[in-house]
């Protein structure tokens, strides 16, 4: 508030949203703004009561979370994108679409919500929201010889794998191909098991940008990439709703140390909980576990 050349709290608020009165997308920016607030007096209160220094990458990411949790709990059908890049939703009813945003799309019966994720200086793999999943997927291509493989990766809210799989020894005729291969093998695999149930959300991320705007229909389907795309629809009709989201080569660690770990050795691996050590490592930390192997 010191720098609004005020002394009193409330008297500083009043300037602010006097401010941003004829400002599009106001009430989003006041949202950011009163999540800011609590976060830096959680971390004061952290460090005067508890003795507890919270790093500013932390409190940032914590503040961005807290924020996409408050709209997603909101329920409300369009969000703009503010100061933090927060995202976009396009929420679809009846095959018609709500709200002005871009690349949702909806399946049989069920609701497949398309997510644009900025990127925002955080390289930290996100946890899903309380009952929804997540699945990052990734690939590994040799360019020279067309040979690849395709890793996978599924969480829960709190960041514990609930599977992990590779296949490697793959052919392809370019690396998104593998990027799209991966993905399918991927929802294969969640749809075969058994620990989806009861989630209200599948959140699903790779670090192929122009396939996912080829999967939430921000562009034309390239030909060659058709019978994948087609065979990733037709699974989301399984799903309450699923979301396919971009995110950067930094927090797919996991699904991409796996497909060179599938690449490198060749055939068909699979694991549960806790995986291979090079695995495990990469999983503690996306989940702030301190344990290591």
């Amino acid at each position: 508030m010191a720098a609004l050349d005020v002394q009193d709290f409330l008297e500083g608020w009043k300037l602010v949203v006097k401010h941003l009165e004829n400002v599009e997308d106001a009430d989003l920016i006041l949202q950011q703004v009163v999540f800011g607030f609590w976060r830096i007096w959680k971390c004061r209160n952290d460090l005067v009561f508890k003795g507890v220094t919270t790093e500013p990458r932390v409190a940032v990411e914590l503040w961005h979370r807290h924020v996409e949790e408050f709209r997603t709990a909101s329920d409300t059908s369009e969000w703009g994108t503010g100061a933090l890049g927060s995202d976009r939703w396009d929420r679809v009813r009846g095959g018609r679409r709500v709200g002005s945003g871009e690349g949702g799309v909806r399946h049989g019966d069920g609701i497949v919500v398309g997510e644009r994720r900025e990127e925002v200086g955080l390289l930290l793999w996100q946890k899903p929201l309380f009952g929804t999943l997540k699945l990052n997927c990734d690939a590994a291509w040799k360019k020279a010889t067309g040979e690849g493989g395709v890793g996978w990766v599924l969480r829960d809210f709190a960041g514990l794998p609930l599977l992990a799989r590779g296949m490697g020894g793959e052919r392809f005729g370019d690396a998104i191909m593998a990027e799209a291969e991966a993905i399918r093998r991927g929802l294969e695999s969640v749809v075969g098991s058994e620990v989806w149930a009861g989630s209200t959300c599948l959140v699903v991320e790779s670090d192929s940008k122009g396939l996912i705007n080829m999967l939430n229909k921000e562009t034309t389907v390239d030909v060659k990439l058709e019978v994948y795309i087609q065979d990733i629809w037709r699974m989301t009709c399984v799903f309450p709703v699923v979301r396919f989201c971009f995110t950067p080569r930094q927090c797919n660690r996991d699904a991409h140390s796996i497909a060179a770990y599938v690449v490198k050795h060749g055939g068909r691996f699979g694991w549960d909980e806790l995986g291979p050590e090079f695995l495990f490592n990469i999983l503690a930390e996306d989940a702030n576990v301190m344990v290591r192997l």
